[in-house]
C-alpha cells in the first residue's frame, strides 16, 4: 500500500481561528492524500467529528498570544472532542504540548512560522500513532486511606469528607491563565513553607503563639511531628493565636 493510500483512512478537520490556514499548506496536505474539512466554530467541530473517518483535529490558533485561553475555552471542556488526536499550530504553542496530552487522546504542537513539510510531518506522526478515547489519568494516592476509629475527644470517627481526604492537581495551563489574567496580585508565600520548614522561620514571622506555655508545648509537638505534620501544626497554631 502506498503512503498516499495509507493516509486516506484519516480525515483532517481543520479549525481556523480568524485567519485561514495558508494555501500552500492546504494544497500540500491535499496533494499527499488527506481529505480535509475546514470549520471555524465549536458547533461545526462537533458536527463534523460525527461524520468524518478517524478524524485528526488540526487547530490553527494564529499569531495571537492567548492560545492557551482559546483552547481552554473552546475545547478542553468537551469530551466528544478530547477523545480525538490533535495537532495545534500557533505562536509559542509548543509550551502547551505536555498539558494537551493530558486532555486529548494524543497531541502534538507546531509553533509558527512553519512550512508545509512541518505540518505534514506532524500529521503523519499522529496518523502513525493514532488512537481515540480519553487519555488515562493517573490516580494520586490519598494521604490517609484508613481514618482512626476515634477522634481526639473519644467520639466515634465518622470519616472525612472526600474533599479533605484526597489530593488533586491542577494543570499548568490553569496557572498560566491565572498569570495572564493577573488574577493573582501578590505572592502568597506558599513556596516558603516546604523550603523553610523549621521553627526559626515561623518564630521570626510571628506564626507561633505568644503565650509562653502554649508556645513551648507547640514547639515540643512540632519537633516530633515530621516535616509536613510540623508545618500543619505551625499554621494551625498561628491561626488559633490570631483568633
Amino acid at each position: 500500500m502506498s503512503s498516499k493510500q495509507a493516509h486516506l483512512k484519516h480525515d483532517l478537520l481543520v479549525v481556523q481561528r480568524g485567519e485561514a490556514l495558508p494555501a500552500k499548506i492546504r494544497d500540500h496536505l491535499q496533494h499527499k492524500g488527506f481529505t480535509t474539512r475546514y470549520v471555524t466554530s465549536t458547533k461545526e467541530v462537533l458536527e463534523s467529528l460525527r461524520e468524518l473517518i478517524s478524524p485528526i483535529l488540526l487547530i490553527h490558533c494564529g499569531e495571537k498570544d492567548d492560545a492557551s485561553e482559546y483552547l481552554a475555552a473552546n475545547f478542553l471542556s468537551l469530551p466528544d472532542v478530547l477523545q480525538f488526536p490533535v495537532v495545534v499550530l500557533g505562536k509559542d504553542v509548543d509550551a502547551l504540548e505536555s498539558e494537551l496530552n493530558n486532555h486529548f487522546s494524543l497531541a502534538t504542537t507546531l509553533r509558527t512560522p512553519l512550512t508545509p513539510q512541518d505540518v505534514l510531518a506532524a500529521v503523519n506522526y499522529i496518523a502513525k500513532n493514532y488512537r481515540s478515547g480519553r487519555p488515562e489519568v493517573p490516580k494520586i494516592p490519598t494521604a490517609a486511606k484508613e481514618p482512626p476509629a476515634l477522634d481526639e475527644d473519644g467520639v466515634p470517627y465518622k470519616g472525612l469528607h472526600p474533599t479533605y481526604a484526597s489530593e488533586a492537581s491542577l494543570p499548568n495551563l490553569f496557572f498560566k491563565q491565572i498569570r495572564e489574567f493577573k488574577l493573582l496580585e501578590k505572592n502568597l508565600g506558599g513556596s516558603k513553607y516546604p523550603r523553610q520548614a523549621h521553627t526559626t522561620f515561623f518564630d521570626e514571622e510571628r506564626f507561633l503563639p505568644r503565650e509562653m506555655d502554649v508556645r513551648n508545648h507547640c514547639l515540643s509537638v512540632m519537633t516530633q511531628a515530621g516535616k509536613w505534620g510540623r508545618l500543619h501544626l505551625e499554621r494551625v497554631a498561628y491561626l488559633l493565636d490570631a483568633m
